[in-house]
């Protein structure tokens, strides 16, 4: 038998994960196997977040301490993917100056308007390809510059959050291309470090390393006789959203629905969206592996769902996402409807009070039950997410002819389905562990000398995915219909 193994690691800002994925050549199967998970809860010190990278860093090593007794030394190669605004900031000698600081820290709250003294807002937007968040690289940046400028002056060289992992793994300061998309330093359309936005930042260009679309390193020599191992290729596999573009390339006419840690509706684009409306409906776009991009819509979906079962988790009602969904079930179809992007469900400790509320206040039948509760926010998010989809579509000039749900609580028969009787389209409903096998099927692709479509479709076998077709009834479209008109879903 022919053997190669892949160790892939997913770095978020609450759970990792180690996997190790085992490719029979001579059967073409794929075994898959978890071999750590730990933590990265932000640390709080003086009021400021941080993340503890050194103990990332640590986990890591230990994950492929573990990986190599498993599989005798014997590693093809070792992909790291990791949320994508954080970064850290290395001197001349080498050294990290400081903490990681999280994207949620305290230092960039009013910043964006210091940043808008120097940049039109509209001007963000068409450059980078996202709107000005305070939360992006690009304000935390202007942070640092505005209170401790020292700190930028010792900067020899910025690394994104994986660049930064794979520097400490490899002693390699590079850029992967979708991590640097992600920091809204970049120019989306040149492909390179935005001059313009990096001199309005009063920052040194120099400081920003070549930007590169094939980051395999070795790893150190140290870390190799620490590790008591041969060397062994270290691949940064880009920001988890961009990797999404491994499921396109199966399914190349789809909307892509990923929930991970948040909900991104998203659709596959030859270049940037950068129309006055892409930017007014708040529409982002990112850089794929091959060189495309993938413009896409930030939900409340995943985030409200999990609300939800924290709060009954909180009454002791039992709960998780299986049960909700079977719950939903229960409960007579399309009765009432919340808009879950309003203000009012967002980090609310009272999801289902405030369905209760809002109903009430609209005129709607009141849910009285979990079950009704349920049935009213699942069709409600099926209705968001087909009102985004159909903006998507005409604001990016593209069309789709399927809907494809990943992540966390991708398999909801009632989002499905409602989603699937509005859109007209059927609803492929992928394992929650996508996003990891996208991850890699990209990391795979050059080892295996196979196209991502072939790879993904070994991870990911159809027996694996449910497949939700339109039921020819018409009733969720016309409550659908009926509720955008009372609704705060704006046309574009």
């Amino acid at each position: 038998m022919s053997y190669k193994n892949f160790l892939s690691f997913s770095i978020t800002d609450s759970i990792c994960t180690g996997t190790l994925c085992r490719y029979d050549s001579d059967e073409n199967v794929m075994e898959i196997k978890d071999i750590c998970r730990f933590s990265n809860s932000e640390i709080y010190v003086n009021n400021h977040r941080y993340h503890d990278i050194l103990s990332v860093f640590s986990h890591i090593k230990k994950g492929i301490s573990k990986a190599l007794k498993e599989t005798d030394n014997n590693i093809e190669s070792i992909g790291i993917s990791a949320y994508g605004r954080e970064y850290g900031l290395i001197d001349k000698y080498g050294f990290l100056i400081q903490n990681v600081f999280s994207c949620k820290d305290s230092r960039t709250d009013n910043m964006t308007d210091k940043v808008l003294r120097f940049i039109k807002k509209d001007d963000v937007f068409t450059t980078t390809g996202a709107n000005l968040s305070k939360y992006s690289s690009m304000v935390q940046l202007m942070a640092e510059m505005d209170s401790r400028p020292y700190i930028l002056e010792n900067t020899d060289t910025f690394l994104m959050l994986p660049d930064l992992l794979n520097y400490m793994l490899t002693g390699r300061k590079t850029a992967e291309y979708t991590n640097a998309f992600s920091s809204q330093l970049m120019n989306c359309e040149k492909m390179d470090w935005s001059g313009k936005i990096i001199s309005m930042l009063r920052i040194r260009r120099n400081i920003f390393p070549e930007i590169s679309d094939n980051c395999f390193n070795d790893m150190l020599p140290e870390i190799c006789s620490e590790l008591k191992c041969e060397p062994v290729k270290i691949k940064i596999c880009g920001s988890e959203i961009s990797n999404i573009s491994a499921i396109l390339e199966k399914y190349p006419h789809s909307v892509i629905i990923n929930n991970s840690e948040h909900t991104k509706i998203c659709i596959f684009t030859d270049k940037p969206v950068l129309s006055k409306s892409a930017s007014d409906y708040e529409i982002e776009n990112t850089g794929t592996y091959n060189k495309k991009f993938i413009a896409f819509h930030n939900e409340n979906g995943i985030n409200i769902t999990d609300d939800t079962i924290k709060c009954f988790t909180q009454r002791d009602i039992p709960c998780s996402y299986s049960k909700l969904s079977n719950t939903a079930l229960n409960a007579e179809p399309l009765r009432c409807f919340i808009d879950t992007q309003l203000d009012i469900f967002e980090n609310n400790d009272n999801i289902p009070i405030a369905i209760q509320d809002y109903c009430k206040n609209s005129g709607q039948y009141v849910p009285q039950n979990v079950s009704e509760m349920v049935r009213c926010l699942y069709e409600s998010i099926a209705f968001r997410y087909a009102d985004t989809i159909e903006k998507l579509k005409r604001i990016s000039s593209q069309s789709y002819n399927s809907v494809c749900m990943t992540g966390k609580d991708s398999d909801n028969p009632v989002i499905c389905q409602t989603l699937a009787d509005i859109c007209g389209v059927s609803v492929y409903a992928f394992p929650e562990k996508t996003m990891l096998y996208c991850n890699l099927a990209i990391q795979m692709k050059q080892s295996l000398d196979m196209n991502i479509s072939d790879i993904i479709s070994i991870l990911i076998p159809e027996e694996k995915i449910t497949e939700y077709k339109p039921s020819g009834d018409n009733k969720a479209l016309n409550a659908y219909q009926s509720f955008s008109v009372t609704s705060s879903y704006t046309c574009v």
